[in-house]
């Protein structure tokens, strides 16, 4: 069986990365039509969602994915919703995808912001399978007629996704945010890494990287010149808006702050900064960092580090420039989405 799901997904996949390489295509309209109804997806980073799933939708990527897990398509499919946000390109296609690898039935509520991409991949996934197809519906009301629930939101949304679907099974996924740590021993390419984990989506996602640890004595002198290779991000309207925003709130208020590049940054201890800026804190020993990792684990998404310091963290972490890049069993908020699927029949 987990051949057969192999073979369909890696398939799928394959469709996908031929239509990426068609120019023009059917995935030009798509993509226009998208940014169009939201400017923070811009081509350039549909095409890097896009991209990044046409790679992981590999045979190897697939089949090791799929060896941890024990997955019965013989018994009956349960009906699984999915309130999906709208964040960043495609932010919930891992989840549509667990479900379908699971065997079950899916019922997909789209965020308004992202509601091209996904159904445009299942016409892809139709042309491949139509069985698989068949198992996913779109709909704009409301929700009715499931066995579990994968609901995505803010802290805010998801306590009334708690009580709404409080008498069933679910996952309800809230607001996390990523950091990274650094040495001061990083490369130039290291600092080029940590950019796009800071500035990848702009920044608006829950792996984007919101908040740097850095050494007493570290000199911001490399990072700011390698943030200045970004400033092109002051290109975008939306961006700039933000950053204009921020920066005569911070003057006006005579707080202080760094302007590297297309970032503000503000020493603070908080993990969730503001779109366009970035929160710094500086540690004198290393065990400090762990200890505040260990206090906010289950409000971190991602932990991201240079070699010249992982050996030193104890959480769980990626190396920088991975943020964006996880691989298929580096599960949201750290559930384990294929779990909770095939526990339904238990």
């Amino acid at each position: 069986m987990q051949q057969k799901t192999v073979k369909i997904v890696s398939e799928w996949g394959a469709r996908l990365r031929a239509v990426m390489e068609e120019k023009p295509s059917s995935l030009t309209s798509v993509l226009q039509q998208a940014e169009a109804e939201n400017r923070w997806f811009t081509q350039e980073a549909q095409l890097q969602a896009l991209s990044y799933w046409s790679n992981q939708l590999e045979e190897a990527q697939l089949t090791a994915w799929l060896s941890n897990h024990s997955i019965d398509l013989d018994r009956p499919a349960k009906k699984i919703a999915l309130i999906l946000a709208g964040n960043i390109p495609l932010v919930g296609f891992h989840d549509l995808l667990c479900v379908l690898v699971a065997g079950h039935e899916v019922q997909v509520k789209l965020s308004s912001q992202d509601k091209r991409l996904l159904p445009y991949l299942i016409d892809l996934l139709s042309e491949v399978n139509t069985t698989w197809a068949d198992r996913v519906s779109f709909t704009e009301e409301r929700l009715e007629d499931f066995d579990a629930v994968i609901a995505t939101g803010s802290n805010n949304t998801s306590r009334y996704f708690e009580y709404y679907f409080k008498d069933k099974p679910r996952i309800i996924r809230r607001n996390r945010h990523s950091v990274a740590i650094l040495s001061g021993k990083e490369s130039e390419q290291e600092l080029q890494d940590l950019s796009r984990d800071l500035l990848d989506y702009f920044g608006l996602g829950c792996r984007s990287v919101s908040k740097i640890w850095v050494p007493k004595s570290y000199d911001f002198e490399q990072f700011a010149n390698v943030l200045e290779s970004f400033k092109g991000h002051l290109e975008h309207n939306k961006f700039s808006n933000n950053f204009h925003y921020h920066r005569t709130v911070f003057l006006m208020n005579q707080i202080p702050f760094r302007e590297f590049g297309p970032l503000l940054l503000l020493e603070k201890p908080s993990n969730a900064s503001a779109l366009s800026t970035l929160h710094f804190e500086y540690y004198d020993e290393i065990s400090e960092v762990n200890q505040r990792l260990s206090e906010e684990r289950e409000s971190l998404q991602c932990i991201a580090c240079s070699t010249s310091v992982a050996k030193d963290i104890e959480a769980e972490t990626v190396l920088l420039g991975q943020t964006q890049n996880p691989q298929l069993n580096a599960y949201a908020d750290g559930i384990d989405t294929m779990a909770f699927l095939t526990s339904l029949d238990a």
